[in-house]
């Protein structure tokens, strides 16, 4: 069992969906997916990606700033087996975490 994650990219923006529309928030966008929706926008995370830590991930999101919303999304995140311990993880430092799939 190992505490990593394969992600396509971490990035700091606005949530732009749900009702966190206008929040600030931090986004990690894993890799990953068998769904093929019709309607996706992110098709480039069907493959590729970097294994990274979940300490490397937390130091990169702690990077941008102090903001404690958190966005999983993909592909489709629940492939990942890691992604429950990550969660968890997320919630015992306190940040609010939004899963989209």
């Amino acid at each position: 069992m190992t505490d990593q994650l394969r992600i396509s990219e971490i990035f700091f923006s606005l949530q732009g969906e749900s009702t966190h529309v206008g929040r600030k928030c931090h986004f990690v966008r894993l890799t990953g997916c068998n769904l093929r929706c019709e309607w996706c926008d992110s098709t480039y995370t069907f493959s590729g990606g970097k294994w990274m830590s979940f300490d490397d991930i937390f130091s990169q999101i702690k990077a941008n700033n102090a903001n404690k919303l958190l966005e999983i999304t993909g592909g489709e995140p629940l492939l990942q087996p890691a992604i429950h311990r990550f969660m968890a993880r997320a919630l015992d430092e306190n940040y609010e975490v939004l899963l989209e799939t």
